[in-house]
């Protein structure tokens, strides 16, 4: 039963969300890493919106900055994350990620989704491995010299523009994204990119994972546990029974006529303070803020964001997001010019004078991030951008 004294409003859970995504207060640059850990990762199948998550999250940071953390100091690395989809995560966490993806489906195989049998996974791993021995491949590179070693019937599904076997080897901790080439990706050898690591078990690592997202998204359910983080192979009941090995850590509040967890160590809630941020797309706080997404995207802004050509499929993920008060209160678009970057806004409520000057500071943290001076223009978006 949920504890009687732990009940919170809306206002305080997204004011404490907003916080823990340093949405609130922001970061100092020597934190990206910690940014990232805290976040659960920062989605980044869009390079460009992974390093605008955390230029608007970090004082000071530029791009190149975020490209220096990934391919020079390699203290991010970039590969599968939460609902294998591309994340920044930070590389010294890479075998715990991985081993957690491999606790699920719970009760089967892990390469149970690819469905291909444990004898060719094996044989496909070792050439992988051996492919990547002398450095950075591009995808098609990869799937040639790997297929030589596994068999012709390896190429097209390691070819493939879908992650499919390539997900299956960074999932096996064997490889991760390298250094660009141009537009094109690279995959490395993981242990070579970041080092040996030794990672917990799969079910130690998973639960790890469970307990991170409850710290940056709680309260939350079972079923948004699994929503987040693998929702063709967790299952509401798979989540429960994790947050139960949770044991006391755990706390189950009140909201509104719903029960949800939470960690109990994190029911103090954050002070409420007026803010207007904004956010890029596939951004950690909208995505991760399963459960009350209807209090952050209400049915009628849901409505306007999908009429919008970007939000048609996606809806409020698609879209760089203008949050008022920790709720999603407009869209806005950057258009980067040789002398200066615009900061197109669109508002569905009209701004007061200190949301004004709160655009204004949000601008120039933009400046700081694209090395050039920005120039906020409010109006109704282009419907082509």
């Amino acid at each position: 039963m949920p504890d009687p004294a732990a009940r919170l409003g809306w206002d305080a859970i997204i004011e404490r969300r907003l916080e823990q995504s340093f949405l609130s207060t922001r970061a100092r640059k020597r934190a990206i890493v910690d940014v990232v850990r805290s976040t659960c990762g920062i989605q980044a199948q869009s390079p460009p919106a992974a390093e605008l998550a955390l230029g608007l999250r970090i004082d000071h940071l530029t791009r190149n900055d975020v490209r220096t953390e990934l391919a020079d100091r390699r203290a991010l690395v970039r590969t599968f994350g939460p609902r294998d989809t591309v994340h920044l995560l930070p590389a010294s966490d890479l075998g715990l990620w991985m081993a957690a993806r491999r606790a699920v489906p719970i009760g089967r195989r892990w390469t149970a989704p690819w469905a291909i049998s444990p004898a060719r996974a094996a044989k496909l791993l070792d050439a992988v491995d051996a492919a990547l021995a002398d450095g950075p491949l591009e995808r098609s590179e990869l799937a040639e010299a790997a297929s030589k070693r596994a068999g012709a019937w390896a190429e097209q599904r390691l070819a493939a523009g879908r992650a499919d076997l390539i997900a299956l080897a960074a999932i096996a901790g064997v490889l991760c994204f390298g250094p660009a080439r141009g537009s094109r990706v690279t995959f490395v050898r993981a242990s070579d990119w970041v080092g040996d690591q030794t990672p917990p078990s799969p079910r130690d690592a998973l639960r790890e994972v469970v307990r991170r997202y409850l710290h940056a998204y709680g309260p939350a359910r079972s079923k948004d546990i699994a929503a987040w983080y693998a929702p063709k192979l967790l299952t509401a009941g798979d989540c429960a029974r994790l947050v139960a090995e949770l044991g006391d850590e755990v706390v189950e509040i009140d909201v509104g006529r719903t029960s949800a967890h939470m960690l109990r160590g994190d029911l103090d809630a954050a002070a409420e303070a007026p803010s207007v941020r904004l956010v890029s797309r596939y951004d950690c706080y909208l995505l991760g803020s399963r459960f009350g997404r209807q209090q952050l995207v209400p049915p009628d802004v849901h409505r306007r964001l999908a009429a919008h050509p970007r939000g048609r499929y996606e809806g409020s993920a698609g879209h760089n997001c203008v949050l008022v008060d920790g709720r999603v209160g407009g869209m806005w678009e950057p258009r980067l010019l040789d002398d200066r970057v615009e900061v197109r806004v669109e508002t569905f409520a009209p701004a007061d004078d200190a949301a004004r000057q709160m655009l204004d500071r949000e601008a120039e943290r933009l400046a700081a991030f694209y090395e050039r001076p920005a120039e906020l223009v409010t109006g109704e978006l282009d419907q082509s951008s």
